[in-house]
């Protein structure tokens, strides 16, 4: 699998791709280096592009072991973090299912599914036609290109 993400200071985002096929410990991993990250912001939104994932070896227990481990780690921020989810595939949207709704009644993330990137854009306050979203979005090409996380 390729996990790949990259902070974009200017809109107070984390931008995540995963592509191929990807497993609990591929996730947690990424999950973990972020944490690590020094441009780590607890708050920051989240914006996750799942439309290129073709397979998941992730079982119910899986995923809840994923819920753990964010709660964990990431404890109890001020408000919940938001999370749009970009799934316009039925995996993707399964996958994002299950985890959305595990996480019903936790105070960390407020998460919502999307089929269409300007929806998931749109929902985090992001004008996908905005010249700021089209120069993150050429930042992102290029910081993904060069510094790519491999997990």
């Amino acid at each position: 699998m390729c996990a790949e993400y990259t902070l974009i200071e200017e809109l107070h985002l984390k931008y995540v791709t995963i592509s191929g096929e990807t497993s609990l410990s591929e996730l947690r991993d990424l999950a973990r280096q972020y944490i690590d990250d020094p441009g780590f912001s607890l708050g920051q939104r989240q914006f996750i592009d799942l439309s290129s994932l073709v397979n998941a070896k992730a079982r119910f227990l899986d995923v809840m072991t994923l819920r753990n481990f964010y709660l964990r780690e990431y404890g109890t921020p001020a408000r919940p973090i938001p999370v749009s989810i970009f799934a316009p595939t039925d995996l993707g949207y399964g996958i994002s299912k299950m985890f959305t709704s595990l996480m019903v009644g936790q105070k960390l993330m407020k998460i919502k599914i999307f089929e269409h990137k300007t929806d998931a854009l749109a929902w985090l306050d992001i004008d996908s036609g905005s010249q700021s979203w089209t120069e993150a979005k050429a930042s992102v090409q290029k910081s993904l290109s060069s510094s790519t996380i491999h997990v």
